[in-house]
Protein backbone atom coordinates (compact mmCIF):
# COMPACT_ATOMS: atom_id res chain seq x y z
CA UNK A 1 0.00 0.00 0.00
CA UNK A 2 2.82 2.39 0.92
CA UNK A 3 4.54 1.59 -2.37
CA UNK A 4 1.32 2.36 -4.29
CA UNK A 5 0.97 5.75 -2.57
CA UNK A 6 4.59 6.58 -3.30
CA UNK A 7 4.07 5.74 -6.97
CA UNK A 8 0.97 7.95 -7.14
CA UNK A 9 2.79 10.84 -5.43
CA UNK A 10 5.75 10.45 -7.78
CA UNK A 11 3.43 10.44 -10.81
CA UNK A 12 1.64 13.58 -9.56
CA UNK A 13 4.95 15.35 -9.03
CA UNK A 14 6.04 14.45 -12.54
CA UNK A 15 2.78 15.73 -14.01
CA UNK A 16 3.01 19.00 -12.06
CA UNK A 17 6.61 19.39 -13.08
CA UNK A 18 5.84 18.87 -16.76
CA UNK A 19 2.90 21.31 -16.50
CA UNK A 20 5.08 24.00 -14.98
CA UNK A 21 7.52 23.55 -17.84
CA UNK A 22 4.93 23.61 -20.65
CA UNK A 23 2.45 26.08 -19.14
CA UNK A 24 3.04 29.79 -18.74
CA UNK A 25 1.29 33.01 -17.73
CA UNK A 26 2.02 35.92 -20.07
CA UNK A 27 1.07 39.58 -20.00
CA UNK A 28 0.11 41.10 -23.32
CA UNK A 29 -0.13 44.69 -24.48
CA UNK A 30 -0.94 45.92 -27.95
CA UNK A 31 -2.84 48.15 -30.34
CA UNK A 32 -6.11 47.53 -32.19
CA UNK A 33 -7.46 49.17 -35.34
CA UNK A 34 -10.99 48.41 -36.47
CA UNK A 35 -13.48 49.33 -39.17
CA UNK A 36 -16.88 49.75 -37.55
CA UNK A 37 -20.18 49.18 -39.30
CA UNK A 38 -22.66 51.55 -37.58
CA UNK A 39 -25.29 52.26 -40.23
CA UNK A 40 -27.94 53.70 -37.91
CA UNK A 41 -25.47 56.01 -36.19
CA UNK A 42 -24.27 57.34 -39.54
CA UNK A 43 -27.86 57.84 -40.71
CA UNK A 44 -28.38 60.21 -37.75
CA UNK A 45 -25.16 62.10 -38.54
CA UNK A 46 -26.08 62.53 -42.19
CA UNK A 47 -29.60 63.64 -41.29
CA UNK A 48 -28.07 66.35 -39.09
CA UNK A 49 -25.76 67.41 -41.94
CA UNK A 50 -28.71 67.71 -44.30
CA UNK A 51 -30.84 69.77 -41.90
CA UNK A 52 -27.95 72.17 -41.12
CA UNK A 53 -26.41 72.23 -44.58
CA UNK A 54 -26.68 76.04 -44.97
CA UNK A 55 -24.58 76.71 -41.86
CA UNK A 56 -22.17 73.81 -41.99
CA UNK A 57 -18.58 74.63 -42.80
CA UNK A 58 -17.51 71.07 -41.93
CA UNK A 59 -20.15 68.31 -41.71
CA UNK A 60 -19.93 65.30 -39.43
CA UNK A 61 -18.09 62.43 -41.16
CA UNK A 62 -19.40 58.88 -40.90
CA UNK A 63 -18.10 56.80 -38.02
CA UNK A 64 -15.85 54.30 -39.81
CA UNK A 65 -12.58 53.68 -37.93
CA UNK A 66 -11.81 53.18 -34.24
CA UNK A 67 -8.46 52.50 -32.58
CA UNK A 68 -7.07 51.93 -29.11
CA UNK A 69 -5.22 49.74 -26.65
CA UNK A 70 -5.43 46.02 -25.91
CA UNK A 71 -4.11 44.42 -22.69
CA UNK A 72 -4.42 40.84 -21.49
CA UNK A 73 -3.37 38.06 -19.16
CA UNK A 74 -2.91 34.72 -20.95
CA UNK A 75 -2.41 31.23 -19.58
CA UNK A 76 -0.94 28.96 -22.24
CA UNK A 77 -0.45 25.20 -21.85
CA UNK A 78 1.10 23.55 -24.91
CA UNK A 79 -1.07 24.55 -27.89
CA UNK A 80 -4.12 25.75 -25.92
CA UNK A 81 -4.42 29.14 -24.22
CA UNK A 82 -7.02 30.95 -22.12
CA UNK A 83 -7.00 34.73 -22.09
CA UNK A 84 -8.64 37.48 -20.05
CA UNK A 85 -8.42 40.75 -21.98
CA UNK A 86 -9.48 44.39 -21.94
CA UNK A 87 -9.76 46.54 -25.06
CA UNK A 88 -10.62 50.22 -25.37
CA UNK A 89 -11.36 51.66 -28.84
CA UNK A 90 -12.03 55.35 -29.41
CA UNK A 91 -12.89 57.82 -32.15
CA UNK A 92 -13.61 61.55 -32.03
CA UNK A 93 -15.47 63.38 -34.81
CA UNK A 94 -16.60 66.97 -35.14
CA UNK A 95 -18.62 69.43 -37.20
CA UNK A 96 -18.16 73.17 -37.66
CA UNK A 97 -21.06 75.63 -37.89
CA UNK A 98 -20.68 79.21 -39.21
CA UNK A 99 -23.46 81.69 -38.45
CA UNK A 100 -24.60 84.83 -40.26
CA UNK A 101 -22.64 87.09 -37.89
CA UNK A 102 -19.44 85.25 -38.88
CA UNK A 103 -19.16 83.51 -35.50
CA UNK A 104 -18.67 79.79 -35.40
CA UNK A 105 -19.18 76.70 -33.28
CA UNK A 106 -17.33 73.40 -33.17
CA UNK A 107 -19.35 70.41 -31.99
CA UNK A 108 -17.43 67.29 -30.97
CA UNK A 109 -18.70 63.75 -30.51
CA UNK A 110 -16.65 61.14 -28.65
CA UNK A 111 -17.23 57.43 -29.32
CA UNK A 112 -15.91 54.64 -27.12
CA UNK A 113 -16.15 50.84 -27.24
CA UNK A 114 -14.73 49.10 -24.15
CA UNK A 115 -14.67 45.31 -24.01
CA UNK A 116 -13.80 42.92 -21.18
CA UNK A 117 -13.58 39.41 -22.58
CA UNK A 118 -12.65 35.82 -21.83
CA UNK A 119 -11.40 33.70 -24.71
CA UNK A 120 -9.80 30.43 -25.73
CA UNK A 121 -7.12 29.93 -28.39
CA UNK A 122 -5.62 27.01 -30.30
CA UNK A 123 -2.05 27.44 -31.58
CA UNK A 124 -0.66 25.39 -34.47
CA UNK A 125 2.96 26.39 -34.94
CA UNK A 126 3.03 30.04 -35.94
CA UNK A 127 -0.68 30.02 -36.74
CA UNK A 128 -3.83 29.62 -34.71
CA UNK A 129 -7.41 30.66 -34.12
CA UNK A 130 -9.65 31.59 -31.23
CA UNK A 131 -12.92 32.98 -29.95
CA UNK A 132 -14.04 35.05 -26.99
CA UNK A 133 -17.18 36.36 -25.32
CA UNK A 134 -17.18 39.95 -24.08
CA UNK A 135 -19.12 42.45 -22.04
CA UNK A 136 -18.96 45.50 -24.32
CA UNK A 137 -19.73 49.08 -23.26
CA UNK A 138 -20.75 51.53 -26.00
CA UNK A 139 -20.57 55.21 -25.06
CA UNK A 140 -21.25 58.45 -26.96
CA UNK A 141 -20.32 61.79 -25.36
CA UNK A 142 -20.49 65.46 -26.31
CA UNK A 143 -18.82 68.61 -25.03
CA UNK A 144 -20.27 70.77 -22.28
CA UNK A 145 -20.08 74.24 -23.84
CA UNK A 146 -17.43 76.58 -22.33
CA UNK A 147 -15.93 73.81 -20.17
CA UNK A 148 -13.37 71.03 -20.56
CA UNK A 149 -15.89 68.41 -19.46
CA UNK A 150 -18.03 65.98 -21.43
CA UNK A 151 -21.57 64.71 -20.95
CA UNK A 152 -22.92 61.28 -21.80
CA UNK A 153 -25.47 61.06 -24.59
CA UNK A 154 -25.68 57.26 -24.71
CA UNK A 155 -24.22 54.52 -22.55
CA UNK A 156 -25.21 50.86 -22.76
CA UNK A 157 -23.47 47.59 -21.94
CA UNK A 158 -24.30 44.43 -23.85
CA UNK A 159 -22.63 41.16 -24.86
CA UNK A 160 -20.61 40.52 -28.01
CA UNK A 161 -18.43 37.75 -29.37
CA UNK A 162 -15.13 37.91 -31.20
CA UNK A 163 -13.64 35.44 -33.70
CA UNK A 164 -9.99 35.81 -34.63
CA UNK A 165 -6.99 34.25 -36.34
CA UNK A 166 -3.45 34.21 -34.93
CA UNK A 167 -0.07 34.61 -36.55
CA UNK A 168 3.13 34.73 -34.47
CA UNK A 169 5.52 37.15 -36.16
CA UNK A 170 8.40 36.74 -33.72
CA UNK A 171 9.05 34.40 -30.82
CA UNK A 172 11.94 34.31 -28.34
CA UNK A 173 12.65 33.59 -24.68
CA UNK A 174 11.83 37.16 -23.69
CA UNK A 175 9.03 38.30 -25.98
CA UNK A 176 6.68 37.26 -28.75
CA UNK A 177 4.77 39.40 -31.26
CA UNK A 178 1.36 38.27 -32.49
CA UNK A 179 -0.91 39.55 -35.26
CA UNK A 180 -4.68 38.99 -34.89
CA UNK A 181 -7.22 39.69 -37.62
CA UNK A 182 -10.68 39.67 -35.98
CA UNK A 183 -14.39 40.24 -36.32
CA UNK A 184 -16.43 41.36 -33.31
CA UNK A 185 -20.14 40.57 -33.52
CA UNK A 186 -22.75 42.27 -31.29
CA UNK A 187 -25.26 39.89 -29.75
CA UNK A 188 -27.82 42.66 -29.09
CA UNK A 189 -28.40 46.30 -30.08
CA UNK A 190 -27.18 49.48 -28.36
CA UNK A 191 -29.26 52.60 -27.80
CA UNK A 192 -28.35 55.82 -29.65
CA UNK A 193 -31.51 57.68 -28.70
CA UNK A 194 -29.47 60.30 -26.84
CA UNK A 195 -27.44 61.06 -29.97
CA UNK A 196 -30.62 61.48 -32.03
CA UNK A 197 -32.06 63.90 -29.46
CA UNK A 198 -28.79 65.83 -29.21
CA UNK A 199 -28.71 66.41 -32.96
CA UNK A 200 -32.49 67.02 -33.11
CA UNK A 201 -33.08 64.30 -35.70
CA UNK A 202 -35.22 61.95 -33.60
CA UNK A 203 -37.50 61.04 -36.54
CA UNK A 204 -34.49 59.93 -38.61
CA UNK A 205 -34.93 56.29 -37.62
CA UNK A 206 -37.84 54.09 -36.69
CA UNK A 207 -35.76 52.66 -33.84
CA UNK A 208 -32.78 54.56 -32.44
CA UNK A 209 -30.57 51.55 -31.83
CA UNK A 210 -27.44 50.27 -33.52
CA UNK A 211 -25.64 46.92 -33.77
CA UNK A 212 -22.03 47.84 -34.58
CA UNK A 213 -19.97 45.09 -36.20
CA UNK A 214 -16.23 45.59 -35.96
CA UNK A 215 -13.64 44.21 -38.38
CA UNK A 216 -10.02 44.81 -37.59
CA UNK A 217 -6.57 43.72 -36.56
CA UNK A 218 -4.67 43.67 -33.27
CA UNK A 219 -0.90 43.67 -32.77
CA UNK A 220 0.05 42.18 -29.39
CA UNK A 221 3.38 41.91 -27.55
CA UNK A 222 3.63 39.11 -24.95
CA UNK A 223 6.35 38.88 -22.33
CA UNK A 224 8.24 35.79 -21.19
CA UNK A 225 8.58 32.26 -22.49
CA UNK A 226 5.76 31.18 -24.80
Amino acid sequence: MFYRYMCLISLACCLCGSLSVSAQFNFGVGFSLGSISAKENNTILQAYNTVNQAQLEEPYPDLKLMSGVFVSLRYKANSTAFELSWENLERDINSVLVFDDKTGQVDNLYYNLTSTSLGVENHIGQFGYGASIASRLFTVKADIINTDFKRKLDRSREFSTKLFLLYTIQKSRLISVELRPFIQIPLVSYSINGLAKELSVTPALESNTTSPFLYGITLVFYNGRQ
